[in-house]
């Protein structure tokens, strides 16, 4: 689900990676399936103070798709576009993530979510936590992966630059 970026960006990114990897771009076909949300309904969990439930009609229409192609890998970009719940609630980010969980496979699933840490997490680089709201984010999932921009320390003191290369680094 990209709810960032239009389809036609991220078929323009695949494309370069599929080039870059030796791969026919149309031996994707059947493989993946991208749902561009930009600008359409993309919350998926959102608490109705009403009745109390937290799963959205959005996520009704996703759980018939994937039945219906026998999806195995969920990604979903970005959390903050499909979860309306409070990030700070523990137990509403639990519940989020099962959610999603329980789309999957138990035994053959994955599902990748793209979140951006916090202003201070962010610039924070390796010294940095890499979650914005509560540890639930954290706690909540098998693996935590965090991208930064790689930087070089200046001499005597001075700013750090960045090399223009990124590290992805595995948190949990």
């Amino acid at each position: 689900l990209s709810c960032e970026d239009r389809e036609s960006v991220l078929h323009w990114r695949l494309s370069r990676i599929c080039s870059h990897l030796s791969i026919d771009l149309a031996s994707l076909r059947g493989w993946l399936e991208i749902i561009d949300l930009v600008g359409a309904d993309s919350i998926l969990w959102e608490r109705d103070p009403r009745t109390g439930n937290a799963i959205t009609s959005a996520y009704g229409r996703l759980q018939e798709r994937m039945a219906g192609h026998q999806t195995e890998v969920l990604m979903i970009d970005g959390i903050s576009d499909s979860f309306a719940g409070n990030e700070n609630a523990r137990t509403e980010v639990k519940r989020y993530v099962n959610g999603l969980v329980a789309l999957i496979p138990p035994d053959t699933g994955a599902v990748l979510l793209v979140g951006h840490v916090s202003k201070p997490g962010s610039t924070a680089g390796a010294n940095g936590e890499g979650y914005s709201g509560s540890t639930g984010w954290f706690n909540s999932v098998r693996a935590h992966w965090y991208l930064f921009p790689e930087t070089t320390q200046g001499e005597y003191g001075e700013r750090a630059e960045r090399s223009g290369d990124f590290i992805l680094e595995l948190r949990k």
